[in-house]
């Protein structure tokens, strides 16, 4: 388990948030990356949190973002085609305000990996005497 705390000193003073920095992360393909997010809301203000990567534009699909008392666990389980390293921002909102603060999450390939045929899938199969070229989508 990894505890991380994420944001800007002072970004949300009027409000009484505040968030701590976050460190960056490394995680393997198909591993679960827990990364736990505290915040300071001693205003007790009702809260938003989001993420987002450029270099993961579908970055929802293989997350998951909980929200606690006291801040939030994020989990990432990456692809193989998530290899290599990406920025994520996390955002948190309230009414009259926002702070943000980027980790670098560095994703290695597993060393037991193998390719997994996404099409046609488990148990699909192909007529090559119907269509001789085939066309497969590996992850």
């Amino acid at each position: 388990m990894m505890c991380v705390f994420f944001g800007c000193a002072g970004a949300g003073e009027d409000f009484g948030v505040d968030l701590m920095p976050i460190p960056d992360q490394v995680v393997q393909v198909n591993q679960s990356l827990r990364v736990e997010l505290f915040v300071d809301n001693s205003g007790g203000i009702p809260l938003e949190y989001s993420f987002s990567s450029v270099s993961l534009p579908s970055i929802e699909s293989v997350t998951a973002f909980v929200e606690t008392p006291g801040g939030g666990v994020f989990t990432f389980t990456p692809l193989v085609s998530h290899v290599g390293e990406h920025l994520i921002e996390f955002t948190v909102s309230w009414s009259g305000g926002s702070d943000s603060e980027a980790a670098v999450v560095v994703v290695h390939a597993a060393a037991e990996s193998a390719p997994v045929f996404l099409r046609p899938g488990s148990g699909g199969t192909y007529d090559l005497e119907q269509e001789p070229c085939v066309e497969f989508d590996i992850e």
